[in-house]
Parts: structure tokens; C-alpha cells; sequence
């Protein structure tokens, strides 16, 4: 997807990121390929894009060192604090409405905010360790127990 835009000496560069890493892609200049630069005027934060040619390495003098990339930080920055600035877009949107209607997986801005503080109430530490006790329990007491009391000695490597 693409992250950021700027143009800084008569080249285009995008950052494009994935699940993995923000790469940087720099881009030939406009008169060397009317076409390609054309589309580029058209992305937008966001979109879903494909980019071939030659993947090179940058001379480590001309390194971003500013550019962090997988950093826990990042993560939260796009998922939490500045979710606002990543919009999914009503592409995005029309796209998955079928599978996913208006659900927080689904929704930008005031709807989203609204879903994710609905659902951080509901997954608190404190609701999640009360469901996995219950769970716990329900298990050892169905399937355990019986197991125990029907044989003197047990493989536990064994239980399914």
C-alpha cells in the first residue's frame, strides 16, 4: 500500500508498505516515461499498488537513516494513535461491504473510533481471563476428568 509521497529533485519517491516493512521506490523522471509517471500522479494514500523493475540497494551515503521500519511504534501509530490518517476509503469500503458490512474492519473515522472503544471495553484483560478460566474449566471437567477416573495410569501425550 502506499504510505507517503514526495518529489525531491525531479524524482518521484513513494513509500510503499506492507505487512512487513515500509520499502522506498523511487521513481524515473517524467520525461524518461510519460506513462508511468501519469499513473503515479494518480495514487493516493492507501491504494494497493504493484511495482516491478529492479530492486536495488541504496548507496548507504544516500540511506534514509530517519526511515524507521518494524517498529512495534509504527504498528500502533497506524493501527491506533493516527488510525485517521490511513484511511480505507470508499473503494476499500464498496469492495467488502458484502463480507464485512459497516464492522469495525470496515469503517473509517467516527464509526470506526466508536467500534474499537465498544470492543476494547470487551477485550479487557480482566474479560479475557474470565472467558479462558470458564473455557479451562469446561474442558478439564468434560474431557479430563473422565479420562482420570476411567484409567490408573495415563500418557497425556496421548489425550486428545
Amino acid at each position: 500500500m502506499m504510505n507517503d509521497e514526495w518529489i525531491h529533485g525531479g524524482l518521484t519517491f513513494l513509500n510503499l508498505r506492507d505487512h512487513t516493512r515500509i520499502v522506498q521506490h523511487i521513481t524515473t523522471l517524467p520525461d524518461q516515461y510519460p506513462e508511468a509517471h501519469l499513473a503515479e500522479t494518480k495514487l493516493r494514500l492507501e491504494y494497493v499498488v504493484a511495482v516491478e523493475g529492479v530492486v536495488q540497494l541504496r548507496p548507504s551515503e544516500s540511506m534514509n537513516k530517519k526511515m524507521k521500519t518494524g517498529a512495534i511504534e509504527n504498528l500502533e501509530h497506524v493501527l491506533k494513535n493516527r488510525f485517521d490518517n490511513y484511511p480505507k476509503g470508499p473503494t476499500w469500503h464498496a469492495v467488502f461491504h458484502d463480507l464485512l458490512g459497516d464492522d469495525i474492519f470496515n469503517s473509517d473515522g467516527d464509526t470506526w473510533l466508536f467500534q474499537r472503544k465498544t470492543a476494547a471495553l470487551e477485550f479487557t484483560t480482566r474479560t479475557l481471563r474470565h472467558a479462558m478460566s470458564r473455557w479451562v474449566t469446561r474442558a478439564v471437567s468434560l474431557r479430563l476428568c473422565p479420562i482420570l477416573a476411567s484409567a490408573r495410569t495415563v500418557d497425556l501425550q496421548k489425550v486428545e
